[in-house]
């Protein structure tokens, strides 16, 4: 693993920051802002850190879907409260206050999802080659 600015991938971190912050302050319904939401934050998270760090692709997604449930039980936890942090909302807005088993399971959707896509565009990409690859 090594540091690189990879432009392309932190354009696609800020149209996916960009749709999480409409849907954060715009969608106040049942399903789009937790469920959509929470899918999406491991998505914002990869593409975040793919856009920095150059690495294997699954390696990395695994690594942030490790994250994304570790926040998840840090709530389950009460880590705010553990850190005597209840009082600082920056502190409840990214480790979160409130434990939902159907975080972990968006988290987990969005994983698999953004793997599905990661493997069809390897695929593609593998084939690409394959194709201008003289026969022997």
């Amino acid at each position: 693993m090594r540091l690189a600015l990879t432009p392309r991938y932190a354009l696609w971190a800020g149209l996916i920051f960009g749709v999480e912050l409409g849907i954060g302050l715009y969608m106040h319904d049942r399903f789009i802002r937790p469920f959509v939401g929470d899918l999406l934050v491991v998505w914002l998270l990869f593409f975040l850190c793919r856009s920095l760090l150059v690495t294997a692709p699954s390696r990395l997604l695994l690594a942030v879907w490790v994250f994304c449930c570790a926040v998840e039980f840090g709530q389950y936890w009460r880590l705010v409260e553990v850190l005597h942090l209840e009082q600082v909302a920056l502190a409840r807005i990214v480790i979160g206050a409130t434990f939902d088993g159907n975080d972990l399971l968006a988290y987990t959707l969005g994983a698999l999802l953004l793997y599905a896509w990661l493997q069809v565009r390897q695929r593609r990409t593998d084939h690409a080659i394959d194709s201008t690859t003289p026969p022997q």
